[in-house]
């Protein structure tokens, strides 16, 4: 099964400048660290991720000196399920490839300035992400291997997926990477218990031409494994355990962060009308090697925003329906992370159809 998809355009477009708008509180995923440099302006390197309460989301605005571009979009999807060849297979090599799935994704973006229209029409890949001509561009693959993916009691997959990406700002040009490499393996150990295992291993790269907070090269590999457990249809309860080591080598010692999680979750539904669910989740945060410099800090992405130390967070939430005109929503969570105040948030919603 294959899908092909190919967009080419000539237009005008402009270089990109980050701006970051303010949201309503707890809404965003950007804070606002104050006016550092004391000259009266809101600059990007004042603006750092945030797990939660974030009050500033970022979009990317064209400059305003448009220039010709050429526009290129394109991606393949291709699948391959031996097990349709062989409905019924009946040597030892039918059942190896019944057994045995694939898919494959490409997808290519390319907005350039090139002069010679045929190098991007044409997809001469050596003439994209090119730092000269490239006002953005991405190139993304994601390659699946799946050993009996539609059994229920037993799968596995293994998947390897790599994007590059180039975007030029007004203030500087950035290009990045990522990798990852990945099994997972899913198992119904009983009819209640089921398991899904996986393991992780990855790369995060950016690189400027300015310096930006945004520079990383962060390597990291992860173990994670949840059970669940539904003793009966309307119950389910699960646990959750990860580890995981990441290091930025963009610095010098390096610094080495070991992480590890453990949550419980259960859930309660009535059937058709609602859900209750509530989960309560400890992370822990071990800075192995290196120091926290107050006046560097590590990317968010180093430790996905978790604090250095111990970390408990909790959360409650119940969802029902009386009738098709009437539902009412509500959500609890807590969290006390490291040596900072605990903080609780509440919301409620009253929906009413008419």
């Amino acid at each position: 099964d294959a899908t092909f998809f190919y967009e080419f355009a000539n237009q005008r477009s402009a270089r990109y400048e980050r701006v970051f708008l303010r949201v309503p509180r707890g809404t965003g995923n950007y804070r606002y660290k104050g006016d550092l440099n004391g000259n009266g302006v809101s600059e990007e390197n004042e603006f750092e991720l945030t797990r939660f309460d974030g009050e500033y989301v970022v979009f990317l605005a064209p400059g305003d000196q448009l220039i010709p571009v050429l526009d290129l979009k394109t991606s393949m999807r291709f699948r391959l399920e031996p097990q349709r060849f062989f409905r019924q297979p009946a040597t030892m090599l039918e059942r190896v490839l019944s057994a045995l799935s694939s898919e494959t994704f490409i997808r290519v973006e390319e907005r350039s300035s090139e002069t010679d229209v045929k190098q991007i029409y044409l997809m001469n890949l050596s003439r994209f992400l090119n730092q000269q001509t490239t006002l953005s561009g991405a190139q993304y693959i994601t390659q699946d291997m799946h050993i009996y993916e539609h059994r229920a009691d037993f799968s596995t997959r293994f998947r390897f997926t790599q994007r590059k990406s180039l975007l030029q700002l007004v203030s500087a040009t950035e290009k990045s990477f990522n990798t990852e490499r990945s099994v997972r393996i899913r198992s119904q150990m009983l009819p209640e218990i089921g398991n899904q295992t996986e393991f992780i291993q990855g790369v995060d790269r950016v690189n400027a031409t300015a310096q930006t907070p945004r520079e990383r090269d962060v390597f990291a590999v992860s173990l994670n494994s949840d059970f669940s457990y539904r003793p009966e249809p309307a119950w389910e309860v699960g646990l959750r355990f990860e580890v995981k080591r990441v290091e930025d080598r963009l610095r010098n010692p390096v610094p080495i962060v070991d992480m590890n999680e453990q949550s419980v979750r259960t859930s309660y539904s009535f059937f058709g009308t609602g859900q209750v669910r509530a989960e309560v989740k400890r992370e822990e945060v071990i800075l192995s090697q290196g120091v926290q410099d107050p006046a560097r800090p590590f990317p968010y992405e180093f430790t996905n925003g978790k604090v250095i130390g111990k970390s408990l967070l909790w959360q409650l939430a119940f969802e029902y329906r009386f009738n098709q005109h009437m539902q009412i929503t509500l959500h609890y969570n807590g969290r006390r992370e490291g040596d900072r105040s605990t903080v609780h948030t509440g919301q409620v919603e009253a929906k009413v159809f008419f």
